[in-house]
């Protein structure tokens, strides 16, 4: 539909031209707000990002100063006591005087008097110096640990392919315990008869504390041994004389050669001498009835008469003396 410009009335042309004027104004205030808004936010934009250059720049240098810009203290963080390594000190007797708590210093000298082994660290804890230890060398240990592991692997294997025989000691040590067992059951029995011999079992003085002693005192009040070394005491007492002797086809014998024979004999036959044993000592009297024959078997150079040659024999005593490896023999006649 086309306008008709010419049927406009001017009035009505011209309030629509003063209504564009207005519009046109205030899209033009519009745009000058607009604009000096957006100069504003660019100017604060601007400003903004200096700051942040800034802070970059302030926050860099912050993290590179590693001399505690906050002066933070040791106090504050809880470590008042936390250690400090001051160097070391060549003996414990150059450790100072007046150290602070936590100080620790290393020893480079051992001291026994201390309990310091050469490298230790000691720590002082506000009294006194508390002992850290020191560097352990481990190396010969673990040596020792793997030398070790091998040799138990070794065994292992060993203790395997003796399996069998191991079974068989168990066994056996298992018979022998039986036996220990049956043993110990015998020995008992014997201490039984050796105390009943003494006048002493165990049910006369059972529960006693003085069991053990009354024993001892017994067996050494009614023993007649003889010590062998110190004091022997007062001797006395006689040997029995005995009638022994050994028949052969053609003599009849004294035996007085063997060392448990008896030292006194009286014989009416003949009499045989010999050897005794070589490193013994012993002395055998013969009471001679009639005019026996006295026969020297032994080596003449190791039994000899001591008057030089053989007397005549008659009634009399015939001591024979043998001494280590020699012997000597006397006749003594009865009066007549």
């Amino acid at each position: 539909m086309e306008m008709n410009l010419l049927a406009i009335k001017p009035d009505t042309l011209a309030k629509r031209d003063e209504a564009l004027n207005e519009n046109f104004s205030t899209i033009n205030e519009k745009v000058e707000t607009t604009a000096r808004t957006a100069d504003a936010g660019l100017e604060a934009a601007f400003d903004a990002h200096q700051k942040v250059s800034t802070v970059e720049v302030d926050l860099s240098a912050h993290v590179s100063n590693k001399n505690n810009p906050h002066n933070v203290t040791v106090e504050q963080l809880g470590l008042a006591n936390a250690y400090v390594y001051r160097g070391s000190v060549a003996n414990y007797s150059a450790l100072p005087s007046s150290p602070a708590t936590g100080d620790v210093y290393n020893i480079v000298n051992s001291d026994n008097e201390h309990n310091i082994y050469a490298g230790d660290n000691v720590a002082w804890n506000g009294t006194a110096w508390d002992n850290l230890s020191g560097v352990f060398d481990t190396s010969a240990l673990e040596a020792l640990i793997s030398a070790n592991t091998e040799a138990i692997a070794e065994n292992a294997k060993t203790l395997t392919a003796h399996g069998s025989s191991i079974t068989e000691l168990t066994t056996q040590t298992q018979n022998n315990s039986t036996t220990l067992i049956q043993l110990q059951a015998t020995v008992s029995d014997i201490k039984t008869q050796v105390g009943a011999s003494v006048g002493i079992d165990d049910t006369t003085v059972s529960g006693s504390s003085t069991y053990s002693s009354q024993k001892i005192e017994s067996l050494m009040g009614g023993s007649n041994l003889v010590p062998k070394t110190g004091n022997r005491g007062v001797l006395g007492g006689y040997q029995t004389v005995v009638d022994g002797h050994i028949v052969y086809p053609d003599y009849v014998y004294e035996q007085i050669t063997m060392d448990d024979t008896p030292n006194s004999a009286v014989n009416g036959g003949n009499v045989f001498i010999s050897e005794g044993t070589s490193g013994t000592t012993f002395v055998k009297i013969i009471a001679l009835a009639g005019s026996p024959q006295v026969q020297v078997t032994g080596s003449a150079d190791k039994i000899k008469w001591v008057d030089g040659e053989a007397p005549e024999i008659t009634k009399g005593v015939l001591i024979y003396l043998w001494f280590e490896d020699k012997g000597y023999l006397r006749f003594i006649p009865f009066p007549s």
